[in-house]
């Protein structure tokens, strides 16, 4: 390229001199990419410099954030608190911290869906860590796994091949067996929560145990059970397999299976359970009855509530007022309908004689054929799983209430267990009435909990819950507070439960931004914590600026 100078001689740019300063910048950035910050201490890893800066590294604490993230703020002091007493170990031990929002490649790598998320990286492998987020606790667990002779715990998750399978899973009660490929991605992305959901179910008594097998190496096995996918997750009760249509992440395995490891039928003893069904249902009643639990039919009727159990709620009894009432003898299945479902053209009840049965398959098929009524309550709750599987006419109600708004007589249904006559206890017990005269109440700070009855963890944190109450109970200012949120409506759409139990903090004077409790550590130290840090003081009220 030719450009003219000011004596009207030509002047040429030299391309080969551009290039070469190109590249130098290039290399600078490379360079700046690949250097290590330090942010008060914490060093500052990214995409481009993680793996050079680890590739030397015995031990490596981590912590993915994100910017936004309230809990990382909180936790950011403690830190770099960390950060300065490991910098001190001998030998030092880095501790570094990854945008997870920006660093998507390192997040995506290490499986990070939550903030903060912490991980002892040792010898390039990835630990997780699980304990609570104090500088004592970390700071300990980061020393053991540093020791030159530490080596990871051995996998909680049994491994079955054609040579154990039928051992280890005809004697159990009930286990989980995952049929997974090596090379699959969603495989991959299941096994930490695979093996923390093992840990936590081998806790309890009696465990539930969880197992896994490659498909590929056990081409016998998988064909067997018709595993064409992966993963293929059945639950097998004494040798005999039932799909698993449960979550897939460690809080949702534990729960579902804890309620899988139950009976899958009921057992009804008064005859006023029975008529309370049929007054206030809202669904089918199915009811067995049998002499005892030794009957062939009473075996079979459980196999049958197994492989049903998720979607239908099944009864049995062994009551003679019962059988009486329903005008039965044992070895019979009742099938009826609440009261305000039953009409002239249908039949009050169907029964099934299943005494001389010898399917399970004959109960199901009689279940699912006798599962609604002629003129049904069809809703967002039932639709998938009842009115799904047959032609239906459909009716549309369109209702003008607009006379009734201007009578100002229009009030809202809200589904709610009747208001507590007494409710003096230390935790408060809150119903869908109830919701906003309690924990939306502007003058006063409230832990509320959302928790469902059959939930396993629920029961867990019961008694330290009702500590926790004691505890707080002088504190006028301050509510501790629970609620079924299988049984009320929950009235405002910011405190949202996508599990069991999901705890939020309700400050005073901002009740439209609730704070999720989201420490893994439900005990009384943490709670009590939390309470503390978000507590509102007396100064601070509305009522009181």
């Amino acid at each position: 390229m030719q450009n003219t100078g000011s004596a009207g001689e030509p002047r040429y740019r030299d391309s080969s001199k551009e290039e070469a300063v190109e590249e130098e910048d290039e290399e600078e950035e490379e360079e700046e990419d690949l250097e290590v910050k330090e942010e008060n201490g914490v060093l500052v890893l990214s995409d481009a410099n993680f793996d050079d800066f680890v590739a030397d590294k015995d031990t490596v604490l981590l912590e993915f954030y994100a910017p936004w993230c309230g809990h990382c703020k909180q936790f950011a002091p403690e830190y770099e608190k960390i950060a300065s007493t490991l910098k001190e170990n001998d030998p030092p031990i880095p501790v570094a911290k990854i945008d997870a929002t920006s660093e998507t490649a390192l997040a995506s790598r290490f499986d990070v869906s939550g903030y903060p998320t912490i991980k002892i990286l040792k010898k390039g492998q990835a630990v997780d860590y699980e304990g609570s987020r104090t500088q004592d606790e970390i700071i300990a667990k980061v020393k053991e796994i540093s020791q030159p002779n530490w080596t990871p715990p051995p996998e909680v998750t049994l491994v079955l091949t054609k040579d154990n399978f039928d051992e280890v899973v005809d004697g159990a009660d009930i286990i989980l067996v995952e049929f997974y490929a090596p090379w699959c991605g969603h495989c991959k992305k299941l096994a930490p929560e695979y093996e923390k959901a093992a840990k936590e179910l081998s806790k309890r008594s009696p465990p539930i145990p969880l197992a896994k097998v490659d498909a590929i190496a056990e081409t016998d096995l998988a064909q067997r059970f018709g595993v064409s996918s992966y993963p293929t997750l059945k639950i097998f009760r004494k040798g005999k397999p039932f799909e698993y249509n449960g979550p897939r992440e460690k809080y949702g395995i534990v729960d579902y299976m804890i309620e899988q490891s139950g009976p899958p039928s009921k057992e009804i003893l008064a005859l006023k359970q029975v008529q309370e069904f049929l007054k206030d249902g809202d669904d089918v009643i199915i009811i067995g009855v049998f002499q005892a639990e030794s009957d062939p039919a009473y075996q079979l009727y459980q196999e049958a509530a197994n492989n049903l159990r998720e979607d239908y709620k099944f009864h049995h009894t062994f009551s003679t007022e019962i059988a009486k009432f329903l005008k039965v003898s044992p070895g019979k299945l009742v099938m009826m309908q609440p009261e305000k479902f039953q009409s002239k053209y249908e039949p009050r009840s169907n029964v099934m004689d299943i005494q001389g049965s010898t399917e399970g398959s004959a109960i199901k098929d009689f279940v699912l054929k006798h599962t609604l009524p002629l003129v049904g309550h069809r809703k967002p709750a039932n639709d998938a799983k009842r009115y799904a599987r047959r032609p239906l006419v459909v009716v549309y109600y369109s209702v003008d209430f607009s006379f009734d708004y201007r009578a100002g007589k229009l009030k809202p249904v809200i589904k709610s267990q009747p208001v507590p006559k007494n409710n003096k206890g230390p935790v408060k017990v809150v119903v869908g009435k109830t919701f906003d005269s309690i924990v939306m109440d502007p003058k006063k700070d409230v832990l509320i909990e959302f928790y469902a009855p059959w939930c396993g963890h629920c029961k867990q944190l019961e008694p330290v819950y009702a500590s926790l109450g004691k505890k707080y109970k002088s504190h006028k200012n301050l509510v501790i507070a629970k609620m079924d949120a299988t049984a009320n409506d929950i009235t405002s759409d910011r405190y949202k439960v996508e599990g069991f139990p999901t705890i939020y903090f309700a400050p005073s004077g901002d009740k439209k931004n609730p704070i999720k409790f989201e420490d893994g550590n439900r005990d009384l130290e943490h709670l009590s914590k939390f309470i503390e840090e978000h507590a509102t003081k007396p100064s601070r009220t509305r009522e009181d600026l």
